[in-house]
Formats: C-alpha cells, structure tokens, sequence
C-alpha cells in the first residue's frame, strides 16, 4: 500500500515533503511509507495506533473501571 501512495504522489507530480496522518491499523502503512522513503516525509503524525489485542484490552479496562464506578454509587 505504502508503494501504491508513492506512485500516486509521482503521478500528481507532488514534489514537496510531506506530511502523512495515519490513523488506526493505517499506521502500518504510513509507518512503511516513512521508513522506505525519510527524504520525502516531512512528518509522521499517528492516531489511535492501537492493534486488536490492545482495544481488546482498553475495552476490558473501561468495563472495569464503570463497574467500581457502579459498586461505588450502590
């Protein structure tokens, strides 16, 4: 995926450094684009780069916490 945006930019004759936003599992791609080609990224910005085990986990985490939440108001 990360080549088939580098073939985009150079058919849009994007010559500047740029900036990529990835976000999710997206930042595979946009971590691969900036490790093949640093010349061209002027910034590497993720989101939310969290894989399935850990939203997994985060979700248990949240549960948990509106349960003593709960125990706590009962």
């Amino acid at each position: 995926m990360a080549g088939d945006i580098r073939a985009l930019l150079h058919h849009l004759g994007v010559q500047k450094p740029i900036t990529i936003v990835s976000h999710d599992l997206g930042m595979l791609v946009g971590y691969a684009y900036a490790s093949l080609w640093p010349d061209v990224v002027a910034r590497l910005m993720v989101s939310e780069a969290l894989d399935s085990g850990n939203r997994r986990l985060r979700k248990r985490s949240r549960d948990d916490q509106v349960q003593r939440e709960q125990d706590l108001v009962l």
